[in-house]
């Protein structure tokens, strides 16, 4: 059975890195050749490193990084739940990276998986999504593993952007055609009061999901203004459960907490009026039962306004571990940019903290904290 807590001690590594100093047309190959390359050793440490691999990622040599595992050298956001680090967390086993080496030391044939890694470096989070392939190789009759990264988060981003963006515009659209055709073949005033009503509900709905994507391309470029105001909370919830109410295909009942505080205070009333509005979406669609109740509220602390959005179900361990990562979700392959906009919006560009909490006892609530200012 394969150790993952072990590593190898700092003289076998020497030796190992001798080997491959040794095999000087290896290393003329493997650099002359674009692709952004790690060599492991059978304890999944770095052992040498390709010029792209170190131009890809920002580092000057790969003495700095020898010894170390992928997720460590990224600075994946899991890579120190465990005193162990990289490898062994509960996270590690949904990693493409780990399950692709681990793979292929177990089978010794090449395998290819795809990845999402969230980092942190200096405090600013990323979302990479990666396609990683293994490939087993004996080098003076020690083994080694090939690893070869491909940074597919342009595509993934493109693609899965494309999806949501034309599945939302295409259920909205859809929507008011259909009222139309009842505005224009109804009998009765009545009827046709109640279209006209439905057909600028909906068409509100739409302009939301356009001002969203627009806001996420920004976000994501760094192009997106942070415009402060003075604002109240109450009237914010208010404005997010009106909009997602007004969403006919989201079947849940929501209502402002009896114990939600109104409170005046500074941010910017878009971007938070966005966060609220994918929290409540998110718990709408996770909700199986149509006759739940989403609940939403605000509170004050001495230097943070806090808002939350409960439901009563109970996300399962492994998609907790995922939530944040762009593209990740549980609803199909046309979603998963609500939960990282929550995310990217509210704290690089607010300032403040995302977060969940998620369990029997405390049901699902998601929350952000934003800091207080009047």
């Amino acid at each position: 059975m394969i150790d993952l807590k072990k590593r190898e001690s700092n003289e076998d590594l020497d030796k190992e890195r001798i080997i491959i100093d040794s095999l000087i047309h290896f290393k003329d190959i493997f650099n002359s050749i674009s692709t952004v390359s790690l060599v492991l050793n059978s304890f999944r440490q770095i052992i040498f490193a390709s010029n792209d691999f170190l131009k890809n990622f920002d580092l000057t040599s790969d003495n700095s990084i020898f010894g170390l595992r992928f997720g460590e050298v990224l600075s994946c956001i899991h890579a120190k739940e465990s005193p162990h680090g990289c490898n062994n967390s509960n996270s590690c086993y949904l990693c493409g990276a780990f399950q692709a080496v681990l793979e292929s030391e177990k089978t010794n044939q090449k395998v290819q998986k795809e990845t999402r890694i969230t980092t942190n470096k200096n405090g600013d989070q990323a979302s990479l999504e990666l396609s990683i392939s293994s490939v087993p190789i004996k080098l003076s009759n020690k083994q080694f593993y090939i690893v070869t990264i491909i940074d597919i988060s342009s595509e993934k981003r493109k693609l899965q952007l494309e999806r949501i963006f034309i599945h939302d515009l295409v259920n909205s659209a859809g929507g008011i055609s259909g009222l139309s055709d009842v505005l224009e073949y109804s009998l009765t005033e009545e009827t046709k009061t109640k279209a006209i009503d439905l057909i600028g509900k909906t068409s509100k709905v739409l302009l939301d999901q356009i001002i969203s994507f627009r806001n996420i391309l920004s976000a994501e470029s760094g192009e997106l203004e942070v415009k402060y105001s003075e604002v109240f909370s109450g009237d914010l919830i208010d404005e997010a459960i009106v909009l997602v109410s007004n969403n006919k295909s989201l079947h849940t009942t929501i209502v402002k907490d009896a114990n939600s505080e109104n409170i005046l205070f500074v941010s910017d009333k878009l971007l938070v009026n966005r966060i609220l509005v994918n929290m409540l979406k998110n718990a709408a669609e996770s909700e199986k039962n149509p006759e739940s109740i989403i609940t939403i509220g605000s509170k004050l602390t001495d230097d943070t306004i806090k808002f939350w959005v409960k439901n009563n179900g109970i996300i399962p361990d492994f998609v907790q571990k995922q939530i944040f990562q762009r593209s990740f979700s549980t609803k199909g392959s046309n979603r998963g940019l609500g939960t990282y906009s929550m995310k990217l919006l509210g704290e690089k560009y607010l300032k403040g903290k995302v977060g969940f909490i998620s369990n029997e006892n405390d049901k699902t609530q998601f929350y952000i904290e934003l800091p207080y200012k009047k």
